[in-house]
């Protein structure tokens, strides 16, 4: 049985998924959160003035797709276990581009 690696954010999300990858290995299951900086968490934080931007999920999602089309990789299976329901729709709408591009191959 593997243990699960945490990555709290876009940085280390990255920098797991590329260094997994060059010791080739790579993640059969990847479990989404899309609020990851504890800023999304402050509701304090949110106002017309707000100009903070950390990357979510979301990102995470993008990249591990693009990672897998620019490797020729099968995308990994994938939960999200998200609060955020706007959020978690855009980590699926994000995950379902990858099957819709390699439908039109």
């Amino acid at each position: 049985m593997s243990e699960w690696i945490i990555a709290r954010s876009y940085k280390e999300f990255q920098e797991t998924i590329v260094s997994k990858f060059s010791e080739g290995m790579f993640p059969g299951l990847i479990s989404f959160d899309h609020d990851l900086a504890d800023v999304h968490y402050d509701p304090e934080s949110f106002s017309e003035s707000f100009q903070y931007h950390e990357e979510t999920g979301a990102d995470c999602a993008n990249f591990i797709v693009k990672f897998c089309l620019d490797n020729e990789l099968n995308l990994p299976e994938f939960y999200v276990h998200s609060a955020n329901p706007l959020g978690a729709q855009r980590i699926y709408d994000n995950m379902h581009d990858y099957f819709k591009f390699k439908e039109r191959l």
